[in-house]
């Protein structure tokens, strides 16, 4: 009886760890981005006033946005949707 116990629990434990095995041996295309936003300057003092493109502002950030491959394939020019830009706010 605990041979046949065993044994099922063997082909179970196979079977889950062949499933697992595959999911991480699949190739995939992942684009990732990290990014850094630092404060070059605020508005602290009423009579500092802050202008870009000739309007004035409150703070002045600078964003610096890096995209990398984080999968296993090639992405490639055409894997990038081009009717469609991306979406910033």
């Amino acid at each position: 009886m605990i041979e046949k116990i065993f044994a099922y629990f063997l082909s179970l434990l196979g079977i889950m760890m062949s499933y697992y095995f595959y999911l991480k041996g699949k190739s995939k295309k992942v684009i990732s981005f990290v990014y850094v936003n630092t404060n070059l300057q605020t508005k602290n003092h009423p009579s500092i006033k802050i202008y870009y493109n000739n309007k004035e502002v409150e703070n002045l950030n600078r964003l610096v946005i890096a995209f990398f491959n984080n999968g296993d394939l090639e992405v490639r020019n055409n894997d990038i949707p081009h009717n469609k830009p991306p979406l910033y706010s």
